[in-house]
């Protein structure tokens, strides 16, 4: 006894056949009014298992007709999860920015009202004085970190700044002979303790060539920078940087501030 689908759009309608045959065993069924004997009790049993068998029908036609239509539910379902994989992950992503700051308010606040509830002079001057000095050590190493760093906010005028920054990444990622003069100076003071006028004198003449040699490599470095600069920042934009970068160039590369953000041969793009 199948189901069919008739109609515009999904209206959904019984077969004739389905029909006919539910109005007749309705009428004879109708006629079961009582059960007195065995006969009785056969004829009920006979509409009874016919009534069962149409059941059965419908329902195995209905599951047929619907199956086709739960699987485009479930092809539904699978496409719009796929679909609104990213859109829950942003969704969840930004939420959880929300929580963040909704934190961190909740935090100022807190802080400013027990801010606003401790006196504003401390009734223990001994405590006062301690405090304070705490807070400024707190501020000075919180400035020597950052200037460590290269961190904007705790560099001084002449190290700020996205130009100073390229100097100094530059000059920290090439090899400069002038690192050397320091160590070198030092060997040569240790040397001169010598009682020889000839080696000191040879030893000066190393000093000289060296210095120069250093100053040389340092003018070089500035023709290469202010090309690299020229690019990166314009030709009409670049700023007074020579005596800057010669100044870093000539520092041993673990005595420089800000400390070194690149590592050898790591230059600037």
């Amino acid at each position: 006894m199948p189901l069919i689908l008739a109609g515009d759009g999904y209206q959904l309608t019984i077969a004739d056949e389905a029909i006919i045959r539910k109005a007749e065993w309705l009428k004879h069924s109708a006629e079961i009014t009582a059960v007195n004997s065995n006969d009785d009790s056969a004829l009920a049993q006979y509409y009874t298992r016919h009534l069962a068998a149409m059941r059965i029908d419908v329902e195995k036609s209905r599951k047929l007709v619907k199956e086709p239509v739960n699987r485009i539910g479930k092809m539904i379902d699978q496409a719009a999860a796929d679909f609104l994989i990213e859109i829950t992950a942003e969704e969840g992503r930004i939420k959880q920015l929300v929580g963040k700051h909704a934190e961190e308010v909740l935090r100022i606040k807190a802080e400013k009202e027990a801010a606003r509830k401790r006196p504003l002079v401390s009734t223990d001057r001994a405590a006062a004085r301690k405090q304070a000095r705490a807070q400024m050590q707190l501020q000075r190493d919180k400035a020597r970190i950052g200037l460590a760093n290269g961190d904007e906010k705790y560099l001084p005028a002449r190290d700020r700044g996205p130009q100073k920054r390229y100097v100094r990444d530059y000059v920290d990622a090439r090899f400069s002979i002038g690192e050397m003069l320091l160590p070198f100076l030092f060997v040569v003071i240790i040397a001169t303790i010598i009682p020889s006028q000839e080696i000191v004198a040879i030893l000066y003449i190393i000093v000289y060539g060296f210095i120069f040699v250093a100053l040389a490599d340092v003018i070089v470095m500035g023709f290469l920078l202010k090309r690299r600069l020229a690019e990166k920042f314009g030709a009409d934009r670049v700023e007074k940087f020579r005596f800057y970068a010669a100044m870093r160039a000539l520092q041993l590369r673990m005595m420089r501030l800000p400390k070194p953000q690149v590592k050898r041969w790591q230059f600037p793009s």
